[in-house]
């Protein structure tokens, strides 16, 4: 028997079957606040290779696949279903992934990004990264699709545990210009949607076996190797 995807306001409900704990903001993100793959989520940069001669993509959200990418709007509408800690690796010729915030591994990498920061007062040619992932549904305009959303740069870190604090609730991500000195970037704000406004929600027989994995990911994952600036 084919399952009836749910719909209405209170659609969100059905989440709970999931069985997962409301996770919370943990003091990794504390601390971060102040210092076939899912679509990644990303924010179009003010500046860069990727935005040049293309004045209407820096500030929007976009969706990526490898290097083919769908552009969205400054605006967007999510439901965030859990997150992880992830830190990657390629200064070696095989990238290094590791999960979790007290894997020797995760630590050693976090602790190698913290340390060329402040050689060289900024993240700017540091081959790796750290930070929170999660696992959201992007509301398109007929149906829900399943993104990863990695905030692995200071900027982004500092929004980790106001983004966690909307887990399983309709929540609008609206893209931010930041100016400091003479630099300009895109940061993101965090608020709640409504239920009304959300497509059908998917099958949790489908939902269920994409939150398993992301929590328990495979020792082979591969990385989608974003390099940033700040």
């Amino acid at each position: 028997m084919n399952e009836v995807a749910n719909t209405g306001s209170n659609a969100l409900s059905e989440l709970h079957k999931l069985g997962l704990e409301t996770p919370k903001a943990t003091a990794e993100m504390q601390e971060m606040a102040f210092a076939g793959f899912n679509p990644n989520l990303r924010l179009f940069p003010a500046s860069g290779k990727i935005v040049a001669g293309k004045p209407h993509l820096p500030g929007n959200w976009g969706l990526f696949n490898g290097d083919e990418f769908k552009v969205l709007t400054n605006q967007i509408l999510v439901v965030p279903l859990t997150f992880r800690t992830k830190a990657v690796d390629w200064r070696e010729k095989q990238t290094v992934i590791a999960f979790g915030s007290d894997d020797p591994e995760y630590l050693s990498i976090k602790e190698y990004c913290e340390d060329f920061k402040e050689k060289n007062k900024g993240s700017m040619g540091c081959e790796a990264m750290y930070g929170i992932e999660f696992l959201m549904l992007y509301a398109g305009a007929e149906k829900f699709t399943l993104i990863q959303f990695y905030l692995n740069n200071p900027t982004m870190r500092g929004q980790s545990e106001n983004l966690a604090e909307f887990i399983r609730k309709p929540t609008i991500l609206k893209s931010k210009l930041i100016t400091a000195k003479s630099n300009t970037w895109y940061g993101f704000e965090v608020s709640l949607g409504s239920a009304d406004d959300l497509p059908p929600l998917p099958p949790l027989s489908k939902l269920k076996p994409a939150v398993d994995k992301f929590l328990n990911p495979p020792k082979d994952e591969e990385a989608n190797v974003e390099t940033v600036s700040r």
